[in-house]
Parts: structure tokens; C-alpha cells; sequence
């Protein structure tokens, strides 16, 4: 039930590297694909991961879920790494040290959080609280944005979840 919606038009953000966001690439990643040293860095609960990624362009992209929740008051935790390379080098990767090279954003309905700077070539966990007095469909997710050209603008995305706080 999952959603994948992305922002093609033009990158107005300031700073940024303007011209327009361009679709990232996205599959399921088994752990089989990747090095072993790098299932712990990009797979946080399982075998698979979630990458996006694109090399060259600025990217602007969300996912999300409608989902039917009883009144009560939730939690939804998301986790990502932001893979923002500016070089690679010696079989290394450089990471982005600007803070708005790799933002993220809770969506809630028609609301959730503002943009957010993360910490680029580490895993992020970010929550959001919120109460239903009665029940109702939600829609809950996270957009990711890279305003700038970089060697990648990648995100690994994985073990995100809801809990209803008693």
C-alpha cells in the first residue's frame, strides 16, 4: 500500500543548483547485492533495503501510505541514511558537509513536518507524534529532497513503523 510520488519541476530552492529535479532510481536492495560490511551501514532490520539514488541532478521525492487508524494517540518513526556524495575517490565516498544538501520531512495528511537538514552518511531515525480523536484514513510518510548536483544524491530507506502510544 505504499506510494511513490515525485517533484519533476523546476529546483527553485535557494540555494540550490537550479535547472529542475530529476526522477531518482528505486528498487528493493537484498542484502545479497550489497558488501557485507555494508549491510549493518544500509539495512537496518532485515535483508532488504529501500534505494533511491541519482547521480548528476538535484532529486525531490516522498513515500507514503494511507492507512485507517482507531482514535488514539501514534508514533511514526522513520529511518533512512542519506548517501550524498561529492566525490569518489580510492574506492571511498565524500560526503556532502552542507547541511542542506540531504533534507527530510515527516508528511501527515496535508501537514507533518517542515524540511529538515540530516546527518548526511549516517543512519537518521526521526518520529512524529500525533492524536486522532476520532477514527479516520491518514496519510504517513517522508519526502526526501537533494537541492544540489552531486556525484549521488542517494537515500537508503528502511524499518520505518507506526505504534499506537497507550
Amino acid at each position: 500500500g505504499w506510494q511513490f510520488a515525485m517533484d519533476e519541476g523546476a529546483n527553485t530552492l535557494d540555494p540550490g543548483s537550479g535547472g529542475v529535479f530529476n526522477r531518482p532510481e528505486v528498487r528493493v536492495v537484498p542484502s545479497t547485492d550489497l558488501p557485507p560490511a555494508e549491510h549493518s551501514k544500509f539495512i537496518f532490520n532485515g535483508q532488504k533495503t529501500i534505494k533511491a539514488f541519482k547521480g548528476g541532478a538535484p532529486t525531490s521525492f516522498s513515500i507514503f501510505t494511507d492507512i485507517a487508524l482507531p482514535a488514539g494517540t501514534y508514533q511514526f518513526r522513520s529511518q533512512f541514511f542519506p548517501d550524498t556524495v561529492l566525490t569518489y575517490e580510492g574506492g571511498g565516498s565524500t560526503f556532502s558537509t552542507d547541511p542542506l544538501a540531504a533534507e527530510a520531512r515527516i508528511i501527515f495528511n496535508n501537514s507533518g513536518t517542515n524540511w529538515q537538514p540530516t546527518n548526511i552518511g549516517q543512519r537518521n531515525v526521526v518520529t512524529y507524534e500525533f492524536t486522532l480523536d476520532s477514527p479516520q484514513t491518514v496519510r504517513i510518510g517522508t519526502s526526501f529532497r537533494n537541492r544540489f548536483i552531486m556525484a549521488n544524491n542517494g537515500w537508503f530507506i528502511d524499518d520505518w513503523a507506526l505504534y499506537a502510544i497507550p
